[in-house]
């Protein structure tokens, strides 16, 4: 099937199976047409089928978090969504997030893009139950599964020996002497002394 390029004007062939989606006779060409109009290329890997007020999944390229990636021509990489929303709203303020009223990362649709600060983004997260804070962290959800203390394959102590510390150190032991008989650096003598390791003791 032949086509005409819609960047240089000449005339190119392609299979019939690539007829829909063929714009371009080169990559060249198609690097052209991006960087003197982006914004085409952009909306062109966005689905909006839905109408106005669905989400519009970014279709193109996206992190394994979710999150769509647009590249410019030749190597900028912006964020899909920040993208939508800095056409249709402007630019975003210099530290800002722009956060997604929906929850769905590829959407593009500027309706549900607002912008916010990282502390909105976490207290939107929160306020939505998408973090595993409080009652919902698995190791309170499942207490059985946390490799504590011994249970722990990198753990260089005993129970008994973590208990013996703690006694010692009120005692007066400086943390270097028992570092040196324990086999472990004054400051694991330190964390255990503190509660920062061992804390289930």
């Amino acid at each position: 099937m032949i086509l005409k390029c819609q960047q240089c004007g000449s005339e190119f062939s392609v299979s019939a199976n690539r007829a829909s989606t063929a714009r371009f006779c080169s990559n060249k060409c198609r690097g052209l047409a991006i960087r003197n109009d982006p914004t085409k290329d952009f909306w062109r890997k966005v689905d909006q089928s839905g109408g106005p007020e669905a989400c519009w999944p970014y279709k193109d390229a996206c992190s394994s978090s979710g999150y769509g990636h647009f590249t410019y021509f030749p190597d900028r990489q912006v964020a899909a969504h920040r993208y939508a929303y800095e056409l249709v709203n402007g630019a975003i303020p210099e530290g800002m997030s722009v956060l997604h009223h929906c929850d769905n990362r590829a959407c593009c649709n500027p309706a549900h893009l607002f912008v916010g600060t990282q502390q909105d983004n976490l207290d939107d997260a929160r306020s939505k139950g998408r973090t595993l804070s409080g009652d919902r962290n698995p190791s309170r959800v499942h207490p059985d599964l946390v490799l504590r203390g011994e249970r722990n394959g990198h753990a260089k102590l005993t129970t008994d020996q973590v208990r013996r510390i703690r006694d010692l150190l009120a005692e007066g032991r400086t943390q270097v002497s028992l570092a040196a008989e324990y086999g472990v650096s004054s400051a694991a003598i330190s964390h255990i002394g503190q509660r920062i390791t061992w804390r289930h003791l």
